[in-house]
């Protein structure tokens, strides 16, 4: 280990390095895949949400059943 190891950050950069370029620090870069058109429409109207509504309440009744009995 020479001194040159032990030098402080400030010491010896000659220049700040460039931007990264567009897509090269991306992680994410050649992954997104468009949307099927068949999702846009999969969840039209109300009566999925209402479904939804009643699972979600179906579930909170019984988590507080479980406190409450025990």
């Amino acid at each position: 280990m020479g001194p040159e190891e032990f030098r402080r950050p400030d010491e010896g950069m000659q220049s700040p390095p460039g931007e990264t370029q567009e897509g090269e620090g991306s992680t994410t870069r050649d992954i997104s895949v468009p949307e099927p058109p068949e999702l846009r429409k999969a969840w039209s109207g109300v009566g999925p949400m209402i479904v939804v509504g009643v699972l979600v309440l179906a579930v909170v009744v019984f988590m507080v059943a479980r406190i409450w009995s025990w």
